[in-house]
């Protein structure tokens, strides 16, 4: 082999290379990757009010636990509860202390320890969606190690309830929910992206590609006719794009045979007129 073959066959991978497309840069990856990371980003646009809703509906619960408590030791003497009665039933709840407001006159009905500070209070009857939101987020990422109070009116009662707790119950709590609801989201996510990477690969990625194959095709060899591509019986821009293609294909194929014909009569006018010289010479 020569060096301007070896040279030959050396620039010719090169080509071959360079119009090959690797898998991890193909449209089809992209595609899929786009499509999981869309869907991602929609899954946490819903999560916000979703935890934000998880987590008023937890400490409603909360409260009302306690206002059930509350009107039972409203009924009787708070007072007569020991200790031990009234620690288990803070525990009970995860609270440290409870309380009840009746014609604006505060009652505390059990308390184990009270806590130096309150570092958040939570009108839970107030709590829109913004607030939900930041204040969900709020304790995802930095609670664990606060004091809440929390207060509202529970049901049809005209009294308020008032609850101190720590908020590393309601943190574990959300924190599982998270987790449960990322693992979820997830799934939803790759099965959401292969439907529609499945769907437009056939509508759009497979037909491109196939016109691709054509092109690369047809320049290796534009004066066969079996490389011209047929164009697929449909009406969108697809359909019309590789009607195109093959008509532009046609043109260039005819106009190469022409310029083939041209060249071969030149060929042989020129050979006519060297040999019509040599006669006569």
């Amino acid at each position: 082999m020569t060096e301007a073959q070896a040279t030959d066959d050396r620039a010719g991978a090169a080509s071959t290379a360079a119009r090959t497309v690797p898998l991890s840069r193909g449209l089809s990856t992209k595609l899929l990757l786009l499509t999981i990371v869309f869907v991602l980003l929609a899954e946490i646009l819903i999560f916000l009010p979703w935890i934000a809703s998880y987590r008023v509906s937890w400490l409603k619960e909360r409260l009302g636990t306690a206002a059930a408590v509350s009107i039972v030791l409203v009924q009787g003497e708070p007072n007569s509860l020991s200790r031990t009665a009234q620690n288990d039933v803070l525990m009970a709840i995860g609270a440290k202390a409870i309380a009840v407001r009746d014609g604006g006159v505060s009652r505390l009905l059990v308390v184990s320890e009270m806590p130096p500070q309150v570092d958040e209070h939570i009108d839970i009857s107030k709590v829109g969606m913004i607030d939900g939101m930041t204040g969900a987020l709020d304790t995802l990422f930095f609670g664990g190690k606060r004091m809440l109070r929390v207060f509202g009116p529970v049901g049809e009662s005209d009294k308020e309830f008032e609850l101190i707790m720590p908020d590393y119950a309601l943190r574990s709590a959300m924190l599982v929910y998270s987790r449960n609801v990322a693992f979820v989201s997830l799934l939803i996510s790759l099965f959401t992206a292969m439907l529609v990477y499945a769907a437009i690969d056939l509508i759009m990625i497979g037909p491109i590609r196939t016109m691709t194959r054509s092109m690369l095709s047809f320049s290796e060899a534009p004066d066969d006719p079996g490389r011209i591509i047929r164009p697929a019986a449909r009406a969108d821009e697809i359909g019309v794009a590789e009607r195109e293609l093959s008509q532009m294909q046609e043109r260039l194929q005819k106009m190469l045979s022409e310029q083939k014909h041209l060249a071969d009569l030149g060929l042989a006018v020129s050979k006519i007129n060297h040999d019509m010289r040599n006669i006569l010479a």
